[in-house]
């Protein structure tokens, strides 16, 4: 499951950093002195310190799987809307939105990290989501730099937005914490080997179906026992 996390974080920084990218062009369009687009980056980093610490609550009262993808929502819905930018006012709304959505991404990682691992192993999970960040923010300049020279600005913030919602198609039919009961597993020696873990439906000729998981080993083999 901690693909998930990670997957989510580099989304998440594809979106912060599209609006780096764009910056000469669009301070060029919006006529955007420093002091202005200064502000358009305060709208972001206020909205993320604030919603840090709302966001961990919101996500420990209604779950992990719920919280996570309500944040992915809606900094991916705040994302698109940059492309409606008509200015550095609404610019700075459209990042104040995001920066809501984006603060909740680390709560959520690490909830599904204290989900599905070990005390001693948790260090090793969130160091994988984590890295996340680091691998968007390398993606970024070139996805964002080639869309916008080949397609323009607009569609540059839509393209990196819709992928949000792409992670959400995959995260919603799939998450389950293992209090749910749906799946009961024992690792065998180390249980690095349920870093990645996913759900897949089985369905027979009959019409029944059967859910069972498949599971990716970094290190050491490591079997789950299915219900």
């Amino acid at each position: 499951m901690i693909s998930f996390a990670f997957s989510a974080t580099v989304i998440n920084y594809l979106d912060r950093q599209t609006l780096s990218v764009s910056a000469p062009v669009l301070r060029e369009r919006f006529h955007m002195s420093n002091t202005e687009y200064s502000y358009v980056l305060f709208a972001f980093l206020l909205a993320y310190t604030i919603m840090n610490g709302v966001s961990g609550t919101l996500i420990d009262r209604i779950g992990t799987r719920l919280g996570y993808a309500a944040c992915v929502a809606w900094w991916s819905t705040a994302a698109v809307l940059h492309a409606l930018a008509r200015g550095a006012l609404s610019l700075g709304f459209f990042r104040f939105l995001l920066g809501m959505g984006e603060a909740g991404n680390w709560p959520a990682g690490v909830k599904v990290v204290a989900e599905w691992f070990p005390e001693r192993e948790r260090a090793l999970a969130s160091g994988v989501f984590n890295s996340g960040s680091a691998v968007g923010a390398i993606l970024a300049p070139p996805i964002v730099a080639y869309i916008l020279l080949k397609l323009g600005w607009r569609v540059a913030f839509a393209f990196v937005g819709a992928m949000g919602f792409v992670w959400l198609l995959l995260w919603w039919p799939t998450y389950r914490p293992p209090s749910d009961g749906i799946l009961t597993w024992q690792p065998l020696g180390s249980t690095r080997g349920f870093l990645l873990r996913w759900r897949v439906s089985e369905i027979s000729w009959a019409g029944s179906c059967r859910d069972f998981y498949c599971v990716a080993v970094f290190q050491s083999p490591a079997l789950a026992k299915y219900r």
